[in-house]
């Protein structure tokens, strides 16, 4: 995969604006949609604890509720990235590595438009936070 890494231009500004505000949109609506989802988890499980003494169906609807706080916890976390990197776009810095100031790669950006580190960054990260497993953000 060497090569040469072509890095973002002010051309490119508007295609990544667009998918950037996409994302922001789709996170968003995924966001509303858990609230909601959760919004209903707790009214349930309220109704359910209230009915009945049964400790499985408490112990599922904490397991949900948890599962639901984590996802919604994680979809938090990726629009916090979406809204920096539009306010880079904004400043002018958008496709700079935060950690080596090298350019991350444009076709790097259209898959992950909130990457904030270039690849090789990314997978030194990757080593030294010792995960192994390659999963870690």
């Amino acid at each position: 995969m060497g090569g040469q890494v072509r890095p973002v231009t002010q051309a490119d500004y508007p295609e990544f604006r667009r998918l950037l505000l996409a994302e922001r949109e789709r996170l968003l609506q995924e966001l509303a949609t858990l609230g909601e989802r959760l919004q209903q988890v707790e009214e349930i499980g309220l109704v359910e604890a209230a009915n009945e003494d049964d400790y499985g169906d408490v112990a599922s609807e904490a397991f949900e509720r948890e599962k639901g706080f984590a996802l919604e916890t994680s979809v938090q976390g990726m629009l916090r990235m979406v809204e920096d990197a539009l306010r880079k776009l904004e400043a002018g810095t958008y496709g700079t590595c935060e950690r080596c100031g090298g350019p991350i790669d444009v076709e790097r950006l259209r898959a992950l438009p909130f990457a904030s580190l270039c690849i090789r960054c990314k997978a030194e990260q990757e080593r030294e936070s010792g995960s192994g497993n390659g999963w870690s953000g």
